[in-house]
């Protein structure tokens, strides 16, 4: 809907510079807001997957010690409490104490 919005001007603009006077800067400036909009569009989305990139390995760090790579008490925690939302499960903790 956004991008359908944005582009409702150039495509005015497009139908105004068919009908009137002036029709070559009507529509040199129809096709230069059009491409604009492709370059912006393109540039924020390129932006969008780099923040979601980003924001999984940020989610990757908060869920893994940074030692061993292993799965954290946070991720732990989440997991066994989706397994014991799909059954009956078993856990055994080790503690290891002054490791």
């Amino acid at each position: 809907m956004l991008t359908g919005s944005m582009l409702l001007v150039p495509a005015i603009m497009f139908v105004q510079g068919e009908s009137g006077a002036g029709h070559d800067r009507w529509l040199t400036m129809a096709f230069g807001s059009m491409a604009l909009f492709v370059l912006v569009a393109t540039r924020l989305s390129g932006y969008i997957a780099r923040v979601d990139d980003q924001a999984g390995q940020l989610r990757e760090q908060a869920e893994r010690d940074d030692l061993t790579g292993l799965p954290n008490r946070r991720q732990f925690e989440r997991l066994a409490a989706r397994a014991a939302a799909d059954g009956p499960c078993q856990v055994v903790m080790l503690d290891l104490a002054g490791f």
